[in-house]
C-alpha cells in the first residue's frame, strides 16, 4: 500500500511539474508575443454601437453621426492611421451614403463586415457610394454592413421586414461581401463571444440551418464547448494558446463552409421575398476572400442555388489597397476600383433589371 502510495504522489508531482513547465513555457511565449503585438487606440467622438443587441451581438445607433481616429503602436512609435472620419447612421442603423437626394430607378442593398461598412473612409469613399457613383446614381445604395459583422448578421436583418420597408424601387440588387474571416464569426469563435456574448451563432444539421444560438441564452449545443474555452481562457497560458490556434470555434472548418453557404441561401430566399426577380451576388473581396479549391467549391454551390458569386481584380499596385501600413481595411483607392468591377458585372447580368 505504501508503495502504491509513492508511486501515485511521485506521479501526482511528475505531472503537476510537467504541467508547471509548459504553464511557463507559454507564458513566457505570450509575453514574448506580446511585445510584438500592435496596439491599436481607437478613439471616438461619441457613441455609435450598441454593446448589447440580443439579436444581432451589437448594432449601429440609428440617427448617430460620430468622428473616429485610429492610432497604432508599433515598436514604441505611434502611426496615425486615419483621423475625425465621420460616420453617419440613419433611422435604420445603416450608414449613411452619399447623394441621396435624387430619383434612382433601381435599389442596391450592401452587406458584410467593416470592408463594406468602410472603416476608416468618410462616407463618399465607402464602396456603396462608390457603386452609386459609377452607376450614374441609377442605382441608390444601402449599407447594412458593419464592423465584425458576416453573413449571420445579414440573414437576421433579412429576417425583419421593417428594415427594408423604406426601399421604395422594388428593382435592383443585394451585395455581400465575404472574406474568410466570416466562416470563423458565427461558428461560436470564443474571441468574439467574450466581448458579445449576444454575438449569434449558427450551425447545419443536414440540410438544415440551426439557430441563432446564443452563449448568454445558456440553452444550446455549444454551452459545454464554450465553458470549457472560457476555463481555459481565464486561468490558464496554456489554454489561451490552444483557444487561439485550435479551439477557437465549436465547428469545424467543414462544417463552418456549409453553414456559411446555408445562411447566404436563406438570406437570398428573404431577398426574393421583399424584391423579386433580382440578383443577388457574393463579392469575394480580392484580398482576403476564399481562393483555390475553396473559391471552387463557393463557385460550384452558389451557381446551383441561383447566386452569383463574384472575384473582382486585384488593385495593380498593392500598396494603395490599404488605409495604411499598419491596417489593412480597403483604402478609397480600392472601394472604388473594386465598386466599378462590381457596377460592370452586375449590368451585364442577363436578369439584371
Amino acid at each position: 500500500m505504501n508503495t502504491f502510495k509513492k508511486l501515485f504522489f511521485k506521479s501526482f508531482l511528475l505531472i503537476f511539474i510537467l504541467f508547471f513547465c509548459i504553464e511557463c513555457l507559454f507564458w513566457s511565449f505570450e509575453k514574448f508575443q506580446g511585445g510584438n503585438d500592435l496596439k491599436h487606440i481607437y478613439n471616438y467622438s461619441g457613441p455609435f454601437r450598441k454593446e448589447l443587441d440580443h439579436t444581432l451581438g451589437y448594432s449601429i445607433i440609428p440617427n448617430t453621426e460620430i468622428n473616429a481616429t485610429l492610432t497604432v503602436i508599433a515598436n514604441g512609435e505611434e502611426h496615425l492611421c486615419y483621423e475625425d472620419i465621420t460616420y453617419q447612421s440613419d433611422s435604420k442603423g445603416r450608414r449613411i451614403s452619399t447623394n441621396q437626394d435624387f430619383n434612382s430607378s433601381k435599389h442596391a442593398l450592401f452587406f458584410g463586415c467593416s470592408f463594406m461598412f468602410g472603416v476608416g473612409l468618410s462616407n463618399e469613399h465607402t464602396l456603396a457610394s462608390n457603386f452609386q457613383k459609377h452607376s450614374a446614381n441609377d442605382f441608390k445604395s444601402y449599407n447594412y454592413a458593419q464592423s465584425g459583422h458576416c453573413a449571420a448578421q445579414m440573414l437576421l436583418k433579412l429576417r425583419d421586414p421593417l428594415m427594408f420597408d423604406d426601399i421604395e424601387k422594388k428593382n435592383g440588387c443585394a451585395v455581400y461581401l465575404f472574406i474568410n474571416g466570416h466562416l470563423k464569426r458565427s461558428s461560436g469563435l470564443y474571441s468574439f463571444i467574450k466581448w458579445y456574448p449576444w454575438y449569434p451563432i449558427f450551425s447545419i444539421s443536414g440540410s438544415e440551418l440551426q439557430g441563432p444560438f446564443y452563449w448568454l441564452s445558456g440553452n444550446h449545443p455549444f454551452k459545454y464547448k464554450l465553458k470549457l474555452r472560457q476555463l481555459l481562457d481565464e486561468y490558464s497560458h496554456t489554454g489561451r494558446y490552444l483557444n487561439k490556434h485550435f479551439l477557437d470555434t465549436c465547428l469545424s472548418n467543414e462544417e463552418s463552409i456549409l453553414t456559411n453557404i446555408k445562411m447566404v441561401e436563406e438570406s437570398y430566399s428573404l431577398y426574393k421575398k421583399y424584391f423579386p426577380d433580382n440578383p443577388f451576388i457574393v463579392l469575394n473581396w480580392t484580398r482576403s476572400g476564399a481562393k483555390g479549391e475553396l473559391k471552387e467549391f463557393f463557385e460550384k454551390e452558389y451557381t446551383v442555388r441561383g447566386i452569383h458569386f463574384f472575384t473582382p481584380e486585384k488593385l495593380p499596385d498593392k500598396a494603395m489597397s490599404f488605409i495604411h501600413h499598419y491596417d489593412d481595411h480597403p483604402s478609397r483607392y480600392e472601394t472604388d476600383w473594386i465598386a466599378n468591377q462590381l457596377h460592370e458585372f452586375i449590368k451585364a447580368l442577363p436578369h439584371s433589371k
